[in-house]
This record gives structure tokens, sequence and C-alpha cells, in this order.
């Protein structure tokens, strides 16, 4: 039937496009061995989580997400304290949304590139959202 072969073409072609390998020489292989991980759906999610919980126990998971909302408490109440910056929006668990009062958006960038370029910290800008506007 039409279905059939089409499913089988389809099959085909998901097979050559995961493993391109056969158009490399030997010598030439490289192991993609990002494709060789258990696809991340909603049952392997749940797996995972399953396999988190069993390693660290629900206490110390507990635990974790606490202290991490705590250091979020603590690094807004740190940016509220200092006058050149302004909490931009309410601490929500551990993300703190801050920005360079009066500095615009060309001020927050180079904020923002400076505290990457460091190395130490990774900071992702929020460009185009509500709270970016002065």
């Amino acid at each position: 039937t039409a279905t059939g072969f089409l499913s089988t073409l389809w099959a085909l072609i998901q097979f050559l496009l995961m493993s391109w390998s056969f158009l490399l020489p030997v010598f030439a292989v490289v192991h993609m061995l990002q494709d060789w991980q258990i696809p991340l759906g909603r049952k392997f999610k749940s797996l995972k989580l399953w396999f988190i919980l069993r390693m660290y126990g629900a206490d110390k998971l507990r635990g974790m997400v606490r202290h991490h909302i705590a250091l979020g408490e603590w690094f807004a109440e740190q940016v509220a304290a200092d006058d050149r910056f302004q909490v931009a929006a309410p601490v929500r668990f551990g993300l703190v949304c801050f920005r360079l009062k009066g500095a615009g958006d060309a001020g927050n960038k180079k904020l923002l590139e400076s505290i990457n370029a460091t190395g130490q910290l990774y900071d992702k800008g929020a460009k185009g959202s509500a709270w970016s506007a002065e």
C-alpha cells in the first residue's frame, strides 16, 4: 500500500539522516554521541526525575531548591541596596531581573557583556521584554 511505502521511506530517510557517517571515509568517522542519548519525551523526563530523587532523596532536593531560592532573595537584596541598580521585576524562585538605573538599553547591554566576559558568571539579557523599558 502507499501508506506502508511512505512509512518505510520515512524510516529510511530518518535512518540515513541519523547515520550520515556512511558518507565519510573510514579514517574520518566522527562519533556523534549526542545522537545516542535517550530522547527526553514525557516518559523519560519522569525517569530522569526518578533517578534524581533516588540519588539525592526528596529532603536533599527540597533543601537544594530552598537554598537556591534563598540565594536569589539575597541577591535581590544586594541589588536593591545598591543605588546604581534596580530590581526590574518581582523575584520568583531564584530568578532576579535587574538593570542599571537610567542607563538605557546600551548601558545594560555593556554591563551584560562585561559580566559575561569574566567567565565567572553568566547572565542572560531580557531584550524586548516589558521590563526592559525605562
